[in-house]
């Protein structure tokens, strides 16, 4: 069982999409430059997501989420570019 987000709720009383969208969230903003941060590279980012796997993330939907080859990530930014 995941200890908690941000709000207490333990991920079993949350959607599974919303667990899911945490992670996307938070992937998106660590690899995403900001005015007060730069952006990390992925693998830093993937690392951090890992450490959060059962307190601030469903380690399921992080199990899935670490298969995500880095072939699939470029692909997707260059269609967004």
């Amino acid at each position: 069982a995941v200890e908690g987000n941000a709000h207490g709720r333990d991920c079993n009383e949350i959607p599974i999409a919303g667990c899911i969208i945490a992670v996307e969230n938070a992937f998106d903003s660590m690899t995403s430059e900001h005015p007060y941060r730069r952006a990390l590279p992925r693998s830093e980012a993937r690392q951090r997501i890992a450490h959060e796997a059962g307190k601030q993330f469903d380690p399921e939907v992080v199990r899935v989420f670490l298969t995500i080859p880095d072939e699939v990530w470029d692909s997707a930014l260059r269609t967004t570019d």
